[in-house]
C-alpha cells in the first residue's frame, strides 16, 4: 500500500527536516529523491530541495543534483515556491526575496532561509537570525520548528557508572 501524495509529501519534508537539523545528508537525499520518484507536490519538492541544497552548503559536500531536480520545475513560476526556487538558484538576491515576501508567514521563511544561507557561508551573524525566526508568532511553519530545534541545546546524557545496559 502506498501513500497518498499529500501525506507522503508531508512525511518527506518531516524527513528532511530532521536530517536538516541532524546534518544527516545521506537522510535528506534519500527522502527527497523518494518524493521526487512518487511526484509529490511541487511545493513539497521546492520546501524538500532547498533544505538539501542549504544542508550541502552546510556539511560542504557537492551537490549530487538531486536538491536542484526538485527546484527546477518551480524556477519560472510566479508563484511564492517558484520565488524561493530562484532565490535558491541565484536568480533573486536576498533583498529582493525580503521585498518579495507578501505574507507574515512568507517574511518568516524569508528570514530562514536567508539565514540558513549565511550559515553555510559561516557568517557569525546567522545563529541570531535563526532566533529571530525561532520566536516568530508564525508558530504553525515548519522553518520556525526546524529554527527552534537548530537552536536547541544538545542534550548529552552521561550514564552512571554504576549502571549497565541490556
Amino acid at each position: 500500500m502506498t501513500a497518498d501524495p499529500p501525506q507522503l509529501g508531508a512525511t518527506m519534508l518531516d524527513a528532511v527536516g530532521r536530517a536538516l537539523v541532524r546534518r544527516d545528508l545521506p537522510s535528506a537525499r534519500r527522502a527527497l529523491k523518494r518524493g521526487l520518484e512518487e511526484n509529490v507536490s511541487e511545493e513539497d519538492l521546492v520546501y524538500g530541495g532547498l533544505w538539501v541544497l542549504l544542508l550541502e552548503r552546510i556539511v560542504g559536500v557537492a551537490t549530487d543534483g538531486t536538491a536542484g531536480r526538485a527546484l527546477e520545475g518551480s524556477v519560472s513560476r510566479p508563484s511564492w515556491t517558484g520565488r524561493l526556487a530562484s532565490w535558491a538558484n541565484g536568480r533573486i538576491s536576498d533583498a529582493d526575496l525580503n521585498k518579495l515576501a507578501q505574507s507574515a508567514a512568507q517574511r518568516v521563511e524569508a528570514q530562514f532561509y536567508i539565514a540558513m544561507a549565511r550559515k553555510a557561508a559561516g557568517d557569525a551573524s546567522a545563529d541570531e537570525r535563526l532566533r529571530a525566526v525561532s520566536k516568530s508568532p508564525v508558530i504553525d511553519l515548519l522553518e520556525v520548528h526546524i529554527a527552534r530545534e537548530m537552536l536547541a541545546p544538545e542534550l548529552r546524557l552521561d550514564v552512571p557508572r554504576n549502571a549497565s545496559l541490556p
